[in-house]
């Protein structure tokens, strides 16, 4: 009977031992497609590199790049030193088109914004920003980002880890509001100059607003220069355009109240308000302080 009792032993520990190798090899297999989201990766492709890298990635080491966020349209912008700005400026305005990338500082800010197009390699591991900069990823996450940035127009180069920016406020409002909205039809400033607007190819969506959920605001507005001549039999003095462009001004936005129904945009210092009167996701109707009406579609 005792020996019998050592035989059941020795065959119940085998029984355990195989088990757990089999558990061991199993977990360990199972790990290796298990995806770890704080673990910084290579995109897989291009579609999977723009779905990660969108939004707004802050860096806090010194350096000429502060930060960069990547919104819808595949369009970027870029923050960098004011002092390192302007060859890289007129750099994007050659890579630009007549809608194309605006580069904004002024004395008071330490800081520029370079606002253009940007391509993901079809591996998903290089991004073109114009043909002023190349990007380099070196692994990225829900949380991180490292990549290094050379531009084209020097030798310039930084090795950069950047961290997502947090959002303004995780609300249904918010949502959506942070998408590109365009105008509807031609506003009222505009009605005079609107038949010359569209033999230029300009349509009233292309002014409008773009919001990011992490306090960006992009609006976008056709500016253009006239010249003053003078009718040699009657004297009058009319007014013809010269120069016609879309331009985008970069600004920061919050929602000013609990109930989310006013706006501050603020850039270089100045803020105005707009207060919300209607917003779905067809429509986004606006007021501005000057009683100036937005009626807005999504694009």
């Amino acid at each position: 009977m005792k020996k019998m009792k050592n035989r059941t032993f020795i065959r119940l520990m085998a029984l355990m031992m195989i088990f757990s190798f089999v558990s061991v090899s199993c977990s360990k297999d199972g790990d290796d497609d298990i995806i770890d989201l704080t673990e910084e990766q290579l995109p897989a492709n291009k579609q999977d590199a723009e779905a990660k890298i969108k939004g707004k990635w802050n860096i806090s080491a010194s350096g000429d790049v502060r930060s960069i966020e990547f919104i819808d349209g595949n369009a970027y912008i870029l923050e960098v030193n004011a002092s390192f700005a302007s060859p890289e400026a007129r750099l994007s305005s050659r890579a630009s088109n007549e809608r194309g990338l605006r580069a904004e500082t002024t004395e008071a800010s330490s800081t520029a914004n370079l606002y253009g197009k940007f391509t993901v390699s079809a591996d998903g591991q290089s991004i073109m920003l114009d043909d002023m900069a190349q990007i380099t990823i070196s692994g990225i996450s829900e949380k991180s980002f490292t990549f290094t940035i050379s531009f084209t127009d020097n030798d310039r180069e930084q090795s950069v880890t950047a961290t997502i920016a947090t959002a303004v406020d995780a609300s249904n409002k918010t949502t959506l509001l942070a998408r590109n909205w365009g105008f509807s039809a031609w506003a009222e400033f505009d009605a005079d100059n609107k038949v010359f607007f569209e033999s230029k190819g300009f349509k009233p969506q292309d002014q409008g607003l773009q919001f990011t959920a992490s306090g960006t605001m992009i609006l976008r507005y056709i500016s253009f220069l006239q010249s003053s001549t003078i009718d040699p039999e009657t004297g009058q003095i009319n007014e013809v355009i010269t120069d016609l462009s879309l331009e985008s001004d970069i600004y920061s936005w919050k929602w000013k109240d609990s109930q989310q129904t006013v706006i501050t945009a603020s850039r270089n210092g100045d803020s105005f308000d707009i207060t919300i009167q209607r917003l779905t996701t067809t429509d986004l109707s606006a007021v501005l302080s000057n009683d100036m009406r937005w009626e807005l579609s999504p694009l």
